[in-house]
């Protein structure tokens, strides 16, 4: 029979367990290697049972956490993996006319290079120390990622389903006008090179800790991070902003500014993630500016 103390500990570690963050395997490691330390050292081999039957009356189920973790994990990397591998495909495809200017081959370059390394991410990136567990870290980026086909995509679709509906048809049809002139094809162009150029530049550090989801992997520090927390967000938005000014709306520029609001909202979420799981993520973040560096002083 164990002794007072040991059983105190192993209650402890018990206890200790209940606390434990959703969809953290470290946690759940490291806490079932204790248990099984404990019932080793302080049960006789007549009592193991005994205690086998407290460690898996815990509040964690340890094997069912470990199952559903490798689960999402797995779902999760092939989920992003089909996207963007899509993505590149479809990309690679669309080659621009060698005929026609500089920019538009150099930013279908960029763009081809930037939907690359998101799919080698996918590819390479490690288990995460803890997985998207909220529906905001889930359902937000999805909708953001989304978000900017609506600017052509979203307004025809509109249009099809307010057929039956002529003041409603006719209100789109009024968002959907241009503008003024836009700030042109060629700035545009320029605009979405420089945007996407910048998204490389961050990809090449964020590297393998990259992911749709707001996810915890490893704590990134250099280049661009340096300076700014989401730099990868502030190149896709420099991109996609150029896009819409080339020929601006109503409509688009709805889009845009929603699309730029929700993105610091998951950039927001993110962090939260981020300094739940890293010890050094406060220092990190009172150092560097969100979207842009910090002024100095």
């Amino acid at each position: 029979m164990a002794s007072g103390p040991c059983t105190l500990k192993l209650f402890d570690i018990v206890a200790g367990a209940s606390g434990l963050a959703e969809g953290s395997y470290r946690q759940a490691t490291e806490i079932d290697r204790q248990l099984s330390s404990a019932v080793s050292t302080c049960f006789s081999q007549q009592t193991f049972v005994t205690a086998a039957q407290v460690r898996y009356a815990a509040p964690v189920s340890f094997d069912s956490r470990r199952t559903a973790y490798f689960t999402r994990e797995s779902i999760g990397r092939w989920f992003g993996l089909a996207i963007f591998a899509g993505m590149t495909l479809r990309t690679a495809l669309a080659m621009p006319s060698l005929d026609g200017p500089v920019v538009a081959i150099l930013r279908w370059a960029l763009l081809t290079v930037l939907f690359a390394l998101f799919t080698a991410a996918y590819l390479r990136r490690p288990k995460a120390s803890a997985l998207a567990s909220r529906p905001v870290e889930v359902l937000l980026p999805l909708l953001v990622v989304t978000l900017p086909t609506f600017q052509a995509g979203g307004a025809q679709i509109a249009l099809h389903l307010a057929q039956d509906t002529p003041a409603l048809r006719s209100t789109i049809r009024y968002a959907l006008q241009p503008l003024g002139s836009g700030i042109g094809n060629i700035a545009s162009l320029a605009g979405m090179a420089i945007g996407e150029a910048f998204a490389i530049y961050s990809m090449l550090y964020l590297g393998r800790s990259f992911s749709i989801f707001a996810e915890a992997r490893r704590l990134v520090a250099s280049g661009p991070y340096r300076l700014v927390r989401h730099p990868l967000y502030l190149g896709e938005m420099v991109a996609i902003w150029s896009y819409t000014l080339a020929y601006p709306s109503r409509w688009s520029l709805s889009v845009i500014t929603l699309f730029t609001a929700l993105q610091c909202w998951r950039a927001k979420v993110e962090e939260r993630k981020l300094a739940d799981n890293f010890a050094d993520y406060a220092a990190l973040k009172a150092q560097t500016g969100f979207m842009w560096p910090k002024l100095p002083g």
